[in-house]
């Protein structure tokens, strides 16, 4: 039985993410698991917003940036508290959306648009004996 077992993990209000599980999905929690990647969120301390320990175990896992905490708490202000665990993955991991045929179609022609205004620009030569003073 864990340390959050025993005592109990303190209860989400709006604003604080004491108490919150989130779920590690991270390079380093594929390569290196904790029990089932599930951590609850404490005080941070610091310049960090919240620690991460492992729900099972207890074991330290990692911190919860100030900028992460405030995306958070902004989503809870919103939605509110999540049912289930949030999970966190490294930002460069999201793989990017895939553009549909009509965003492709709109920038083709945007890129079009710009090609055909610069040719017909006339421009003339610029000539430069000296640097201006």
């Amino acid at each position: 039985m864990s340390q959050f077992d025993r005592f109990g993990a303190a209860p989400v209000d709006e604003g604080n993410l004491v108490g919150l599980k989130v779920k590690l999905d991270r390079p380093v929690d594929r390569e290196r698991p904790c029990c089932r990647n599930v951590c609850i969120i404490s005080a941070g301390k610091g310049p960090h917003a919240g620690e991460l320990h492992c729900a099972d175990c207890g074991q330290h896992r990692g911190w919860v940036s100030k900028s992460t905490a405030a995306w958070i708490e902004h989503v809870m202000t919103r939605f509110g508290a999540p049912t289930t665990p949030i999970i966190v993955r490294k930002s460069e991991e999201v793989p990017p959306a895939k553009r549909t045929h009509v965003e492709h179609e709109h920038e083709h022609q945007l890129r079009n648009k710009r090609t055909s205004s610069c040719a017909q620009m006339k421009l003339s030569p610029l000539n430069i004996s000296k640097p201006p003073t």
